[in-house]
């Protein structure tokens, strides 16, 4: 076996930990860079704001597809990316490092936000964090969250954008933040959202369908944002995009999104469309703008959340619907193995019950003769072996045939009278000529007022297989005492013996199939292991019970009980 160290153990912990892939630190760098180059050129003409800022919906995808731990370095990352893209821009150092401090703390904004409502999900659920959970848009609640988040993080840079123009300009005005905070919200809303998709849910949703709505709404962005029309309708957009959003795979839907305010942006700043052509300045066509694309994005964030959460609450109800349905067939299927198992055995106890019977009876006659012949000393101790397996193969057969039979119903349940005719001087008959050959005083006592309702039958093996056990397992010159009275509306036999009594660990074994006590196999003692297995289901069949002690100072006490007869009806059944 490896032996770990502690420095095995802490490189084990290292490597075990996510890493964010190599290529994706490139792809980030490339990408904030090229995105907030093209940022600038987003702008209304007429006016120096930028309606969309996609660097900034790309800086917080990176940072969320960053490895945890490791995200301190993505939003350094976006600081030193996004100061050089603000540098080149023709922005002088200081605005640069501003602007670039703007964009890494509104990352660092939304990534913990985000980061603080999993770590406490994850308590309430009992979760270990260290799992790797992480944020997901699978709920109405999670969108609600997302959307603060990203107002948030985007109110941070307009505060910062608003106070930094106004130094550098002298005069306070509040458009350069209110503009630089909607837009950064929409190019959150519409790109980081790929960094937070749930596991895909099974939808029914065609091909073909995609494309017809994907064709309805190029025709309507077409329609409206081109000079084929003047013809206002922008707001049937939002119609076509709730058709998508309740219809289509999450997949679908956020490239749909992303694609359409795009193209919706660049139409109008290309002096196309509703917006460019209605509007009465070019302030009023970019804020125009940029409300479309942030309503755009927050309709397909919070409206798909909602129908995630529903599909995987109708999914998860479903298979869990399904799991029940195959554990119902699974126990019908075993029950009906059972059942099979059942009618085996009790074919196979029908037919040994004739073909053992029969021989071992013919053996045991044949046994009895030849004892009563006068043979030779070592002949007749061959036949006292003979005689005494073949009785005791009979006891099996005949306490085989017992237990296969105990579960059935008995044919009647009768009232019996212990005192009349004597029920424990019928058993007692039985076992007497063993006791006197070990010198046990065998004794019993009953009321004469006790009268049970029972098979006859099954109450004189049950309580015959408890008086056999305690003659086998009393000493010579002990004592068995078998006592019945009533109590409490039963009928209860005790029979209590002088032997050695049993271990807490026999007890709790003792009505096992098959079970012999450890003292049994070493002192020989005769013997299946059914005889009490036996007692139980007769007693059970009967509504009665059974129950073993054994006191400190020695000796069992066995107790067995049958439901009593009402005291009204006794003198009916005498």
């Amino acid at each position: 076996m490896e032996r770990l160290t502690p420095d095995t153990r802490l490189t084990r912990t290292r490597a075990e930990r996510p890493q964010t892939p190599a290529w994706l630190w490139i792809v980030a760098a490339v990408g904030i860079l090229a995105l907030a180059l093209l940022g600038v050129s987003f702008s209304v003409p007429g006016t120096p704001l930028a309606v969309w800022w996609p660097a900034a919906g790309f800086s917080v995808w990176f940072a969320l597809k960053a490895a945890p731990r490791q995200r301190w370095i993505a939003v350094v990352v976006i600081f030193v990316v996004t100061t050089i893209a603000n540098a080149l821009a023709g922005r002088d150092a200081t605005l640069s490092l501003i602007y670039g401090a703007a964009n890494a703390l509104e990352a660092a904004l939304v990534v913990e936000l985000l980061a603080q409502r999993t770590r406490i999900t994850a308590r309430r659920a009992h979760f270990p964090i260290t799992t790797g959970r992480r944020f997901q848009l699978d709920s109405a609640h999670a969108a609600l969250y997302f959307a603060l988040a990203a107002v948030i993080g985007s109110a941070s840079t307009g505060v910062i954008v608003g106070v930094t123009a106004a130094v550098v300009s002298g005069a306070w005005s509040p458009l350069p933040g209110i503009f630089a905070s909607v837009s950064h919200c929409a190019a959150i809303l519409l790109i980081a959202p790929f960094a937070l998709l749930p596991p895909a849910v099974a939808t029914r949703v065609s091909r073909a369908e995609i494309a017809a709505q994907t064709l309805l709404l190029a025709g309507l962005i077409a329609i409206t944002f081109t000079a084929l029309t003047s013809l206002p309708g922008a707001f049937l957009i939002f119609g076509l995009f709730t058709w998508a959003v309740l219809r289509f795979p999450l997949r679908v839907v956020y490239p749909q999104a992303l694609a359409t305010a795009v193209i919706v942006l660049v139409l109008t700043i290309l002096g196309e469309g509703a917006f460019a052509d209605r509007a009465n300045s070019p302030l009023e066509t970019a804020a125009v703008t940029v409300v479309f694309m942030t309503s755009l994005a927050a309709l397909t964030v919070l409206l798909s959340s909602a129908r995630y959460e529903t599909l995987a609450r109708a999914t998860a109800a479903l298979e869990l619907t399904r799991a029940q349905a195959e554990v119902q067939r699974e126990r019908a299927a075993a029950l009906a193995d059972r059942l099979e198992l059942e009618r085996q055995r009790q074919d196979f106890v029908a037919t040994t019950s004739h073909e053992l019977r029969t021989p071992i009876t013919s053996i045991l006659g044949y046994s009895d003769l030849l004892r009563e012949s006068e043979a030779a000393t070592p002949e007749r101790d061959w036949i006292e072996i003979i005689h005494r397996n073949a009785k005791r193969l009979s006891d099996l057969v005949e306490d085989l045939l017992a237990l296969g039979h105990g579960e059935a119903a008995p044919s009647a349940l009768t009232p019996v009278d212990v005192a009349a005719p004597d029920l424990i001087a019928d058993v007692l008959c039985t076992h007497e000529p063993l006791a006197m050959a070990r010198r046990l005083d065998l004794a019993h006592a009953a009321p004469a007022d006790a009268v049970m309702r029972v098979d006859r039958g099954d109450a004189l093996r049950a309580l015959g297989n408890l008086v056999s056990n305690a003659v086998k397992f009393t000493p010579e010159g002990g004592r068995v005492l078998v006592e019945a009275s009533r109590v409490d509306g039963e009928v209860v036999f005790t029979v209590t013996d002088t032997g050695p009594g049993m271990s807490p660990a026999t007890l709790a074994r003792a009505f096992d199939r098959f079970y012999r006590a450890p003292d049994a196999e070493t002192q020989n003692t005769p013997g299946t292991g059914l005889g009490l297995a036996i007692v139980r289901e007769l007693a059970e069949r009967n509504g009665g019970r059974v129950d073993l002690t054994s006191p400190e100072h020695g000796g069992v006490r066995a107790t067995l009980a049958f439901p009593a007869v009402p005291q009204h009806a006794e003198a009916g059944a005498r």
